[in-house]
Parts: C-alpha cells; sequence; structure tokens
C-alpha cells in the first residue's frame, strides 16, 4: 500500500509531478503514514496519476496551488483522491468542475501567488477524508513554530544517486514535522521552513503545512531538501478574502 509523505520547498523550481520525473513521488525524510493521521489530505490525479498534493477545507473544495494546473490540459484531465493511503485505490475518487487561478498583478509573477481552489463535482462521503480549517487573515507564525507536510512526492533527491531498496516510480504515503523560520526578503506572501536535507520534493506540489490544526501553507517549489535553502510554501493567510471568496470558508 502506497503511504503519503510530508515536506518542505523553495519556489525557484516547482515540485508538481508532470515534470513526471521516472523516480515517482513522495516526500524526502518523512515517515510512511496513514491517511486517518492526516485525513484532509488529497491527492490530485492527471491523466489518472498522482500529480501534486491538496488539502480538503470543504466538502466540496480542495486548496492546492496555482502550478498545478498544467497549460493545455482540460478540466476532465484531472481528478481528486481523498480518503487514501493509496493514491491509486481506495477511499473516493472524484472529478472536479473547476480549477480557479489567483490573479497574477501585472509586474508580478505566479510564483507570490501559487494558490488555487479546486471545486469537485460532489462532496466527499467517505469517513477517512476530513476538512481541516484554513488560518486566519491575522494569523502569525513565528520562528521556531512546527509544520507537518504531507505528500506523495519523491523520497530522494532526484538529481542525485538512487538510494538502495527504493523502488523507482512506487512510493508511499508519507509526512514530516519542520519549522517555521524567517524569509529572506520579508516575503509577505509565503511561509518558509527549515529543511536541513529533508522535506518536499517533486509530487508535493499543492500538499499542506498544517500548525496547531489549521492549513497554514501550501507547498509550492523549490530545491528539494536543501541543507542551504528553506522550503517556500504559499502563506495561507495572506490570501483569507480570496478563499472566503472562492471557496465559502
Amino acid at each position: 500500500m502506497l503511504a503519503l509523505s510530508i515536506i518542505l520547498l523553495i519556489c525557484v523550481h516547482c515540485f508538481a509531478a508532470p515534470q513526471k520525473q521516472s523516480t515517482g513521488p513522495r516526500i524526502i525524510g518523512g515517515e510512511q503514514v496513514d491517511i486517518s493521521q492526516v485525513p484532509y489530505q488529497v491527492a490530485i490525479l492527471l491523466y489518472g496519476q498522482q500529480d501534486c498534493g491538496g488539502t480538503l477545507i470543504s466538502p466540496t473544495k480542495v486548496l492546492t496551488a496555482q502550478h498545478c494546473w498544467l497549460e493545455g490540459t482540460r478540466i476532465s484531465d484531472y481528478s481528486v483522491r481523498v480518503g487514501s493511503t493509496d493514491w491509486e485505490n481506495g477511499g473516493q475518487e472524484i472529478e472536479i468542475t473547476a480549477f480557479d487561478l489567483h490573479d497574477v498583478p501585472k509586474g508580478e509573477t505566479f510564483t507570490s501567488y501559487d494558490i488555487a481552489v479546486i471545486t469537485l463535482k460532489s462532496a466527499v462521503n467517505v469517513s477517512n477524508a476530513v476538512t481541516i480549517p484554513v488560518d486566519d487573515a491575522d494569523t502569525v507564525h513565528v520562528d521556531g513554530e512546527v509544520a507537518t507536510i504531507s505528500g506523495w512526492g519523491v523520497t530522494f533527491d532526484p538529481a542525485g544517486p538512487i538510494p538502495p531498496n527504493v523502488t523507482v516510480g512506487k512510493y508511499p504515503l508519507s509526512a514530516i514535522n519542520s519549522t517555521v523560520i524567517s524569509c529572506a526578503g520579508g516575503e509577505s506572501n509565503i511561509l518558509c521552513l527549515s529543511q536541513q536535507g529533508d522535506g518536499a520534493c517533486y509530487g508535493d506540489s499543492g500538499g499542506p503545512a498544517v500548525i496547531n490544526g489549521k492549513l497554514a501553507g501550501i507547498v509550492s517549489g523549490g530545491i528539494c531538501a536543501s541543507y542551504i535553502y528553506p522550503g517556500v510554501f504559499t502563506r495561507v493567510s495572506a490570501f483569507r478574502e480570496w478563499i472566503k471568496e472562492h471557496a465559502d470558508v
């Protein structure tokens, strides 16, 4: 049975899986977990393959990263699976009816607005899928707070050698804890987490970073499990009004 992984990132290179690595998806350094431990975790499927992660914020709405929408694709090419440790089977697979991307102001790049809301064709109705509240607009996270990151992304750096005992192309659901650190430059739309060689990677994009039982960040992109650079996430509190407008939560 595939397991869910937890991760960190920096949005220099984004971590959606359509950059489909032969390595497949899962978090680096994460521990295998069951969906019951992260019941809000969603697998976003593109052409029936795990492509990104997402977070269930209402019975019909999923929050994810904007870059998980691949240019040239159609709504019918996507679906989500909820309530299952295995992104291929179990739980409930649901078609989607909308993939709403945040507008990018003129002169800005989408990396500062890497957030999207997916609308499901039908409401979630399996017990292992549970919604999670999102941070309020005035939420401020300070250095040292602990975030839990999860997803089905790669479990080793694709640029390096394949570790022993790794089955290429098949990875379990994993999760990992990381600590909040200050972001260089004071970017208000992002949340930075320490990596120290562990964290998010390809396939983890769009997945959750949860602090104190609320969704605080969205896996955005970056250098896989760097010892030098922090993981970079979309800061949910910075988009609270937009989320309310598009997801009614």
